[in-house]
């Protein structure tokens, strides 16, 4: 049995071949965690606002009705943050154009669906639980 970098294997070429691929993957793990190392840690900007809405996700016509939630996370645009009398008025008054929101520091918002209360507490929990963590 040959002796191919520190172990035995009964076929030459199928050892040499394992073993290449084992340090191969050894390799791509090690610069996979020095690019990870070397990444900056992304910091998801706070909550502005949180909307949440029943509704249905297939319609009642189709005969399938299934009911469940959608939630509108706002959040504040990164570098900006303006908590001036003016945009508030603006909000007020119904301007709730993608300037308007700019203006005000606001990004677009991301929006969940989910099909039981249980998936929604969840989301509720992991999103504010990360808020009062930092």
């Amino acid at each position: 049995m040959p002796f191919i970098r520190g172990r035995y294997h009964i076929n030459p070429v199928l050892g040499e071949a394992l073993e290449a691929a084992r340090e191969a993957e050894a390799s791509l793990l090690a610069l996979e965690q020095k690019e990870e190392s070397l990444r900056p840690t992304q910091k998801r900007p706070p909550l502005h606002r949180l909307e949440i809405e029943a509704a249905e996700l297939v319609p009642s016509h189709s005969g399938r009705r299934q009911r469940g939630y959608v939630a509108r996370v706002h959040r504040e645009a990164s570098g900006v943050r303006e908590d001036s009398k003016d945009s508030f008025a603006a909000e007020r008054m119904g301007e709730t154009n993608l300037g308007a929101a700019a203006k005000r520091g606001q990004s677009h918002p991301e929006t969940h669906v989910f099909s039981n209360d249980r998936e929604l507490v969840d989301f509720l929990r992991s999103e504010l639980g990360s808020e009062n963590s930092d």
